[in-house]
């Protein structure tokens, strides 16, 4: 596990728009603004890590409807618990989990993944009278 002060340590990051809009690979969504995390990471026992935080940033979304291009603010809280890895792993599909290897974990890898799951698949505005695309 990285090496953590007893008590915990504060989290305050901001990650730039391109390496979510890599990783979503969706020219209908894309992050506009840089990606805030506010959170804290905690021991829990030798090996193991809780993190928890808020993220938020601003995407641009298509409207399903009309193809119209809207701007939304996302934000989504993240608990996340840290082990290390040990192969085989029954937990591995756990979507609360994180595994590490060595002495890190990468946490824009777990935002990218919660920000994926934060994005509506068809999304329309509320007041759009247009046909629903498909």
């Amino acid at each position: 596990m990285p090496t953590l002060p007893q008590e915990g340590k504060n989290l305050d990051e901001q990650f730039e728009p391109e390496l979510f809009n890599l990783w979503l690979n969706n020219p209908r969504v894309r992050v506009i603004e840089p990606l805030g995390f506010k959170g804290r990471i905690e021991p829990q026992g030798e090996a193991t890590a809780i993190i928890k935080g808020l993220a938020k940033t601003t995407i641009m979304q298509q409207c399903d409807r009309c193809l119209k291009e809207c701007y939304r603010e996302i934000s989504f809280g993240l608990e996340m618990l840290l082990k290390p890895f040990i192969y085989p792993s029954h937990d591995i599909d756990d979507v609360g989990l994180h595994f590490y290897r060595d002495e890190f974990f990468i946490l824009d890898d777990i935002l990218c993944e919660h920000l994926l799951l934060s994005i509506d698949t068809y999304w329309a505005e509320e007041d759009c009278e247009g046909e629903l695309v498909q």
